[in-house]
């Protein structure tokens, strides 16, 4: 049988780019999928020769299996909450054998150069093979070159600069030395862990503050507790990621200020408002007094660096944990230089044939997560399935907008809140859950839906037979962490809503919020026995009835509950294809607040 011609080059073979193959396979395409390495997994094999960022020994996953896995193959059953990376990495290579994917890769064969000619795009490989494609994917992913963003504060530095890259490939470079890390992120804390076993003189600056929440719960819980729970459809509801009121507070409660308590690293924008370090190793080595904590450098001379709080200390070498930048070497004029942010939803440039996956970065959540709904966009869209929006440029214009006005996209380009953001995509491709209409037909189904952590398996169940509906809903209950098993966890977020004392700067210092503390206040002597009964409750039908009176009483709920549907409506409206229309009374001038 003569091997089908490919029609679509994808650019790399790590995660995204094993992800964007099988979709674009699953829709009848023939995807060719070159990786320069001569393995497949990118940053996910531990490699100590790489340039670009990846693992090391140590690493383990800071997203759990549930919110990480792929909807329709499950992580093994034995892997732990959190794989190790030589975990993943064989769960990767079973992904490629289990879907056969392995015929379209091709590694050690690097793209060198694209170009378009003719209406379809020539691809040179690195072994001089040119591909010649009906469209290009490009998922070479976002530890590829090194960010020297931070060199320019330590100019002045007479010892040793280096990224982090350099380290995590000869830690023996630091032992006995006087370290100074710049950057207190995820990278930073897989680095001091190894780093504290090799000197004592370890010291973290932090440039912006960095939050940090545990990745795994140590609230007393009945059962092992990770922190999956935040991700849970209901409560997206009553605390939803932009506007995490009560988790913050709770945060800060128990842990301190930005959820470390460490002053030198008080963030400076608010919650889910940058990215989110669930690796709080860091933390724990600066309370067990293994790390000094320092605020941002504001210069540096021969030996010496001196902090924002007048510090002024000796160091021998400086460590660069400020991230990678995003470049696409291979690429043309103007796609080799460009924010990925200027593209529709991060998927598609001008040319609809271009497109790209796995550059997202979600604020918690995982870079999977996000990339394997992009690829089913993309594979669904180049086969006809769905709609390109008649109004990208303006989507494009008010996520740019909303990105400003949210995030700290200065430090980390492409930040996405990961719920909203997969909730559009799914919604695109019309299998975002409705969860009204679940609960007509299946109480039970959407019981288990409503209460479960994310899982891209949600994404699998509209449409789906009553036997894979119900393997679905019982694969994502199966780690259970949360409101079954304990509502009275679940009654302090709903007795914020209605009753809000604890917090009545958030209710006066918003505009608009007055009105709900008020209502709180006319409502407290209900509100109260009901939350006796949630928290207190014998039974578990006792606490159901105290958490749902709690939330019928609830003004903010409701009000957030109305929000949602409305944005569902605006969403289905954008993705169908039809024009959004002139702006309404006070909306904002979205193209012009992107300039």
């Amino acid at each position: 049988m003569t091997p089908h011609l490919p029609d679509t080059c994808i650019i790399g073979a790590g995660w995204s780019g094993l992800l964007a193959c099988k979709a674009m396979k699953e829709r009848g395409f023939h995807p060719v999928v070159l990786e320069r390495a001569p393995y497949f997994g990118g940053v996910w094999r531990h490699d100590p020769t790489r340039r670009a960022g990846g693992v090391m020994r140590s690493t383990i996953t800071t997203s759990s299996k549930g919110i990480t896995e792929m909807s329709d193959f499950p992580m093994p059953g034995d892997f732990p909450a959190f794989p190790r990376h030589d975990q993943i990495f064989a769960y990767l290579e079973s992904y490629v054998a289990h879907f056969d994917l392995r015929p379209h890769l091709r590694l050690g064969a690097g793209a060198a150069r694209v170009e378009k000619v003719g209406g379809r795009w020539h691809v040179t490989d690195s072994t001089g093979t040119v591909h010649r494609v009906d469209r290009v994917i490009v998922c070479s992913g976002v530890h590829q070159e090194p960010a020297d963003s931070g060199r320019a504060s330590v100019a002045g530095f007479t010892g040793r600069v280096v990224h982090s890259v350099e380290v995590a490939r000869d830690l023996e470079m630091c032992a006995g030395q006087r370290v100074l890390m710049v950057g207190a992120g995820e990278t930073a804390s897989d680095l001091a862990s190894e780093l504290t076993r090799l000197t004592p003189h370890l010291t973290v600056s932090s440039r912006t503050g960095q939050w940090f929440a545990s990745r795994v719960s140590s609230a007393p819980l009945p059962v092992p507790s990770l922190n999956d729970y935040f991700s849970s459809p209901i409560r997206m509801i009553f605390d939803p990621t932009d506007d995490a009121v009560f988790t913050a507070r709770a945060l800060e409660d128990r842990y301190g200020k930005s959820g470390s308590g460490v002053p030198e690293w008080q963030a400076q924008r608010p919650f889910q408002a940058q990215f989110l370090n669930k690796n709080t190793a860091l933390v724990e080595l600066w309370r067990l007094g293994q790390v000094k904590a320092r605020p941002a450098i504001t210069g540096a001379e021969g030996g010496h660096v001196t902090f924002r709080d007048g510090r002024r200390e000796a160091f021998d070498i400086i460590v660069l944990c400020t991230g990678f930048e995003t470049v696409f070497p291979f690429l043309p004029a103007p796609y080799d230089t460009a924010r990925i942010d200027t593209h529709f939803k991060m998927l598609l440039a001008d040319d609809p044939t271009l497109s790209f996956v796995g550059f997202v970065r979600p604020v918690v959540g995982s870079i999977p997560a996000i990339a394997e709904l992009q690829s089913r966009c993309l594979a669904a869209l180049y086969a006809g399935a769905i709609p390109l929006p008649a109004d990208r440029a303006r989507i494009i214009a008010r996520d740019q907008a909303t990105a400003r006005r949210r995030f700290d996209d200065a430090r980390i380009a492409g930040l996405v809140d990961m719920t909203l953001y997969n909730r559009s995509l799914a919604t695109w491709l019309g299998v975002q859950p409705d969860y009204a209409e679940l609960l007509r037909t299946s109480p039970r189904r959407w019981w288990k839906a409503i209460f479960a952590p994310h899982n891209g398996a949600i994404y699998r169940l509209e449409g789906a037979s009553d036997a894979d509906a119900d393997a679905i809903v019982d694969h994502m209950d199966a780690p259970c962490y949360l409101f079954k098993k304990n509502l009275s966890a679940w009654a302090w977020v709903l007795l914020v809503n209605a009753f809000p004392v604890r917090m009545p700067h958030v209710y006066t210092e918003r505009r608009g919020r007055l009105w709900r503390a008020a209502v709180g206040v006319l409502l407290a002597p209900l509100t109260l026995l009901t939350t006796l009964l949630a928290v207190r409750g014998r039974s578990m039908p006792g606490q159901l009835v105290g958490g749902l009176v709690l939330a019928v009483l609830s003004p903010v709920w409701i009000t957030r509950l109305l929000r949602s549907r409305a944005t569902h409506r605006s969403l289905v409206a954008q993705f169908q294809g039809r024009p959004l229309g002139p702006a309404r009374a006070g909306e904002p001038d979205w193209a012009a607040a992107a300039k």
